[in-house]
């Protein structure tokens, strides 16, 4: 008998001067999953104050590399 789990799907967007497509992006992850996180690398647009218009998904600001780091 194999017991069924209920798994929690979340969705992560990076993001770095989208202002003119994170209200898009946020709706289309919406069907996806209730949990979402916005990691901004330091946008100089209005990205990060659509975000937190609203409340219930995490904004995360971490500074913007210009490499990966292994």
């Amino acid at each position: 008998n194999i017991e069924k789990k209920q798994l929690t799907l979340g969705v992560l967007i990076q993001t770095y001067n989208e202002s003119n497509t994170i209200d898009e992006c946020i709706r289309s992850a919406r069907r996806l999953s209730d949990i979402i996180l916005v990691v901004d690398t330091e946008s100089t647009d209005d990205t990060c104050k659509k975000v937190t218009k609203h409340k219930d998904i995490k904004l995360i600001s971490f500074p913007y590399n210009r490499y990966v780091e292994p």
